[in-house]
């Protein structure tokens, strides 16, 4: 039911511009532009236990919102050829704990996730972008290893994570001004490794998401 919720808000973010824009003509992707962003987000989280009896592995990934903005400049450097780079910053609703073995559990709380890269693209019709992008991301959450027996071996890491981000999409423009746009990331997070001479665990962050994106081209 979640998920049909967010596809619902998704639909209407990029039904939004056919109602508020009249088309008059399509105009290129170049220029700078800037623009809303609302989607599916799911992070996903695998630890690894590790003591003196041995090895336990545990994932898990979860559902959320995820929202955000974007500012980006394409340059127009063929016909039907699109050369840009963007910023932005995102956030989401996602939090949840795994089990891990018989008395410990990791947990994951997203916070703000903030991205740079490059695009690249080729025009399918005057008014249709097919682009794929590569980019520098740094993601800050609340990730903990909780031992429920003994809170002197719990570890808690609220800090923020180089990664790196890859995805594909396709921006439509919708007269002079107005594009939206479908996109799907994949992001990839530098892994986070806690040791003491008891025992050491390794947390593993990535996220997935399917965005829709709204703008204004200048």
């Amino acid at each position: 039911m979640k998920r049909l919720h967010l596809l619902s808000l998704a639909s209407f973010v990029i039904a939004t511009p056919l109602v508020i824009a009249t088309p008059a003509f399509a105009q290129g992707f170049d220029g700078f532009r800037v623009e809303a962003r609302l989607g599916y987000d799911s992070p996903s989280l695998d630890v690894e236990y590790e003591d003196i009896l041995g090895t336990a592995t545990a994932g898990n990934n979860e559902d959320g919102l995820g929202f955000g903005a974007e500012i980006g400049y394409d340059f127009q450097i063929a016909e039907n050829a699109t050369l840009g780079g963007y910023l932005g910053v995102d956030f989401s609703d996602s939090d949840f704990c795994r089990p891990i073995g018989r008395i410990e559990q990791g947990c994951l709380e997203v916070r703000r996730n903030i991205y740079l890269g490059a695009r690249g693209g080729f025009t399918v019709t005057p008014s249709t972008l097919l682009y794929a992008k590569l980019g520098y991301s740094n993601g800050q959450a609340r990730i903990n290893f909780d031992d429920t027996q003994d809170v002197v071996d719990d570890l808690v890491d609220s800090g923020s994570r180089d990664g790196w981000h890859f995805g594909l999409g396709v921006e439509q423009n919708f007269g002079s001004m107005f594009y939206g746009k479908l996109e799907y990331t994949y992001t990839i997070y530098s892994d986070i490794d806690f040791e003491n001479p008891d025992f050491r665990v390794t947390l593993d962050t990535n996220r997935s998401q399917f965005m829709a994106g709204i703008g204004l081209r200048f």
